[in-house]
């Protein structure tokens, strides 16, 4: 059972994610279950992400940057807190709209 605090956060994000149209959505252990699936999806892109090349400054010199670039893509893919890049998660929004209404449906 989710606690009033966990109903509060997991709301905030969906009304982040969708907009008023989830303020009605009711939070409960079903919308948990499938914003969780979702995130569980964006992972894979969100660690990809932190593979990607930060852009190289003006005038630097390409070898040295691509050394600091690799380095900084490690650190990120060992990170213990793990994140979410909201790219990611907004690109499986569209694909897990229809498990969203089904579980503010009841379904």
């Amino acid at each position: 059972m989710l606690t009033e605090n966990e109903k509060h956060e997991l709301k905030a994000f969906l009304i982040q994610l969708w907009g008023v149209e989830a303020q009605q959505w009711p939070i409960n252990e079903k919308m948990f279950d499938v914003t969780f699936l979702m995130l569980e999806e964006s992972k894979k892109c969100s660690d990809l992400m932190d593979l990607v090349p930060r852009p190289m400054p003006v005038g630097a010199n390409p070898s040295s940057w691509l050394t600091k670039e690799v380095r900084k893509a490690i650190i990120r893919q060992l990170k213990d807190d793990k994140q979410h890049y909201f790219l990611c998660v907004q690109a499986r929004k569209l694909r897990w709209k229809m498990r969203f209404l089904e579980a503010a449906n009841g379904f």
